[in-house]
């Protein structure tokens, strides 16, 4: 008798263990979420800071070459093309640029190399490179 008895109180104690484990890893899991939920609400606001760095548009200033060619000279407010002996108007918005052509708007992501004396400006399909002039 005294055996079932203990084997009854084993059994009990067995599935009082297993409830309260259930128990503690339901409040557990809910704490885990939100610790997630928090990193990836905190993630969200800081790249688009880092990705959004501006650029100053007196850099942009100047004739930029390519290979050892003269392409074109970016003035204040307009980008003139030396080959087409033509001017077109631009916009700089924080690292972006779009130059507005006669018949399209071209939009790229800016950004200098080498002291600002090389200037890079990549697009959906290319990765323009160009060197500053040198002032004599």
């Amino acid at each position: 008798m005294r055996k079932n008895h203990l084997h009854i109180e084993c059994y009990f104690l067995t599935i009082l263990f297993f409830f309260s484990l259930i128990s503690c890893e339901k409040k557990i899991k809910p704490k885990e979420k939100e610790i997630i939920k928090e990193t990836k609400d905190t993630t969200s606001k800081i790249i688009p800071k880092i990705i959004n760095k501006g650029v100053e548009s007196s850099y942009l200033k100047g004739i930029w070459i390519n290979d050892d060619n003269p392409v074109f000279e970016i003035n204040k407010d307009s980008i003139y093309y030396i080959d087409e002996d033509k001017s077109y108007k631009y916009i700089l918005t924080d690292n972006t640029i779009k130059i507005y052509f006669d018949n399209y708007t071209y939009q790229g992501i800016v950004d200098f190399k080498n002291n600002k004396k090389t200037l890079i400006i990549k697009d959906s399909i290319n990765i323009n490179t160009y060197h500053k002039e040198q002032e004599e």
